[in-house]
């Protein structure tokens, strides 16, 4: 029983850890984004990110594809033109 715990809590941490990865790496692009430093990413400013190699990468380790940009900018934008760190992130 104390085995079967254990493995629930390593199994547990481990997700944890992939999930601070993950958001370490959306931090990362954002503030790539973010050319103004307004704490906002426009489209202007987001739609070079289907052209560069580096961020076509990046973004590859996190499952997603250059071709999905236009369509994920809407999703998370709230309607007025430009992301927030919560929008891009959460």
């Amino acid at each position: 029983m104390k085995t079967a715990q254990q493995d629930t809590e390593f199994m547990m941490n481990q997700k944890k850890r992939e999930v601070q990865s993950y958001v370490r790496k959306l931090e990362k692009i954002f503030r790539a984004l973010d050319h103004s430093g307004d704490g906002f990413v426009s489209w202007e400013e987001f739609e070079p990110l289907m052209l560069n190699p580096e961020m076509r990468l990046l973004l590859s380790t996190l499952g997603l594809e250059a071709r999905d940009m236009d369509e994920l900018f809407k999703l998370l934008d709230d309607g007025d033109g430009h992301l927030s760190t919560e929008e891009f992130i959460d």
